[in-house]
């Protein structure tokens, strides 16, 4: 019993209202509705990282307020004074430094997401696949295309953020 590609595109539908019945009754996002413009989904990814970014700062502001700036009695038997004044130190210093890092990864983020960087990269990969492989149907496989496409961008935000990281 062998299943051709033509079969697979045909069960498409079928199979992703069984995979997603819920994401897909959502207004905008199918079920017989309009589909979510690309500004929606942009709009809805630009939300959730602000959101992200606004969270993680509070807490992190939270945290550093929390941190007990004298020498406990009960820490006085494992740390002295000066090893101590170095930690607090180098938190503090290591806090600035994780600041400016996750502002540069979130402005870069906006950026991406606001002038389509990511769309290109998607093409990029697909383009260079399809080229490496010569329109091998593995190459251009959504898992294939996913899996490049995140180590690329994982690329460029490591050679982004090394200088940072080298620092710290």
């Amino acid at each position: 019993m062998g299943t051709s590609v033509g079969n697979l595109t045909a069960l498409l539908p079928q199979m992703q209202e069984f995979a997603f019945p819920s994401l897909l009754a959502l207004p905008g996002l199918g079920g017989g509705m309009e589909s979510a413009s690309a500004a929606e989904v942009r709009g809805l990814l630009l939300a959730v990282n602000i959101f992200e970014v606004v969270v993680n700062g509070v807490v992190s502001y939270l945290n550093a307020r929390s941190r007990a700036t004298q020498l406990t009695p009960s820490l006085r038997s494992v740390y002295d004074e000066h090893a101590f004044e170095q930690f607090q130190k180098y938190s503090k210093e290591n806090g600035v430094i994780s600041f400016i890092s996750s502002s540069i990864s979130f402005f870069l983020s906006i950026l991406f997401l606001l002038f389509a960087v990511f769309g290109e990269v998607d093409r990029l990969v697909v383009d260079t696949l399809t080229s490496v492989s010569g329109g091998h149907w593995l190459a251009v496989h959504p898992i294939t295309v996913g899996v490049c496409f995140y180590l690329s961008l994982q690329l460029l935000m490591t050679l982004i953020t090394l200088p940072i990281s080298l620092y710290k």
